[in-house]
């Protein structure tokens, strides 16, 4: 059944659509279930549920921006093709010497304020109109920024449920246009090829990256943040203590110290224990048990 044939539309918590669907398989029932990216929709008896993260449906994250930024590429390159980039690049990035060199040390977290945001805009990917709009809500809208880039290169998986049982031979996979695919890899290929050159000029001070947030050494900080001023990108610091590298688990672990406190300024909020499980390919220079001999800047 295609969402055409809808008449009732229904949200619900992530883990009660969970429950709905395990329902229906429990009572050998048919029906259509679509995901995409964290998006999961899921169409029974004419009726769509739709899940959503979080206690409430918050219609105020800006995921109207995704239409938007599509919008853009199919005007902007209406006569001219997106220039082609393949996933060449890595969105986490490990420098494992080094991290284990500075376990137990302070390290300071250079985040690039709507980094993929204003790097779309930079390419030509999106109008000036639309990066203004993008930002007129702020952090309300911060979702719907980063959505409208990942969603450039999502898959929709359709799957089809009969007598409680999927039917794999009609499971329904649905790629984005190249074009869609190669402005995505241009815009996260950019950031990577930024902070790859800052790794090259300050050497064993690179800790390790997470999509847009560098992690470095206390004595490479000034050093960085001249590095992103004269790139022309706005940032904000934030620290943390590294605690080690498992290499057997291949996990690394970090505590992110306390950013802010909470509205009425009693207590603080955020922080806490993180940690990353990499692969090999996610490490400085693809090797993750050798020593690196690296220059040295600290400025």
């Amino acid at each position: 059944m295609g969402i055409e044939n809808v008449k009732w539309e229904y949200y619900y918590p992530k883990k009660d659509y969970t429950r709905l669907k395990e329902r229906l398989i429990r009572m050998n029932l048919g029906f259509t279930e679509s995901i995409s990216g964290v998006n999961r929709t899921l169409i029974h008896a004419r009726v769509l549920y739709r899940s959503y993260f979080g206690d409430k449906v918050d219609t105020g994250m800006g995921f109207h921006l995704v239409s938007m930024v599509k919008r853009d590429i199919d005007v902007l390159f209406a006569d001219k093709e997106v220039p082609v980039r393949n996933i060449d690049y890595k969105e986490q990035y490990f420098n494992i010497a080094s991290l284990e060199r500075f376990t137990g040390g302070i390290a300071i977290a250079i985040d690039i304020t709507d980094c993929y945001w204003t790097v779309a805009f930079r390419l030509g990917y999106i109008t000036e109109r639309t990066y203004i709009m993008g930002k007129r809500k702020g952090k309300a809208w911060k979702i719907g920024r980063v959505a409208s880039i990942g969603s450039l290169a999502k898959r929709k998986v359709t799957k089809y449920y009969e007598n409680g049982e999927e039917i794999k031979e009609r499971r329904l996979i649905e790629s984005m246009p190249m074009k869609y695919q190669y402005a995505r890899h241009n815009i996260i290929g950019k950031v990577y090829d930024m902070f790859s050159q800052l790794e090259k000029e300050v050497g064993n001070g690179f800790l390790m990256y997470l999509t847009d947030c560098v992690f470095i050494e206390p004595r490479n900080y000034r050093y960085a943040k001249k590095f992103f001023s004269d790139y022309g990108y706005q940032t904000k610091d934030s620290h943390c203590q590294i605690l080690g590298v498992d290499k057997e688990k291949k996990v690394v672990h970090w505590f992110e110290f306390p950013k802010a406190k909470d509205k009425e300024g009693k207590e603080y909020v955020g922080g806490g224990n993180k940690y990353y499980q990499y692969s090999t390919n996610q490490c400085l220079f693809n090797v993750c048990d050798t020593k690196v001999d690296r220059k040295e800047i600290i400025i």
